[in-house]
């Protein structure tokens, strides 16, 4: 991933300007984290969301992330997918999203995947939850 697209990521992702929606990129006012991404470029390329769905080039239309989009960003399919994960299926908010793009992409100080990064931060459906009789 292209290290200045992702400190602009981060730093929306982080903001609280957005509202966080599940699997589409844009849900009426709510984003998915790769929607989040759209909008945030979009003044820099020819892409633009037409109500809910990424318009390019005033004909193409998309409820996903396409190729050219992915290309622009720096971002492998693989990724992709994972992002989609984290915002989908495993439930992180955008704050946890975005910390690990800056220890991933930013900051280089995490190699592994999603998965890897919410069991170290015991976050999503790593979380450990301790009721007050067993908290030390």
């Amino acid at each position: 991933m292209k290290k200045d697209i992702a400190i602009r990521w981060v730093e929306a992702l982080r903001s609280g300007n957005y509202g966080q929606a599940s699997f589409r990129l844009k849900d009426d006012d709510k984003y998915c984290c790769l929607g989040v991404l759209c909008e945030i470029t979009q003044d820099q390329h020819a892409w633009r969301f037409r109500e809910n769905t990424l318009i390019l080039d005033e004909q193409a239309e998309y409820e996903v992330l396409p190729l050219l989009l992915r290309e622009a960003f720096g971002i492998t399919s693989n990724q992709q997918d994972d992002f989609t994960s984290m915002n989908d299926d495993t439930g992180l908010s955008f704050v946890q999203i975005a910390d690990y793009i800056q220890a991933k992409f930013i900051d280089e100080t995490f190699d592994g995947g999603p998965d890897a990064w919410c069991a170290e931060n015991q976050i999503g459906p790593y979380a450990t939850e301790f009721d007050d009789a067993t908290e030390p």
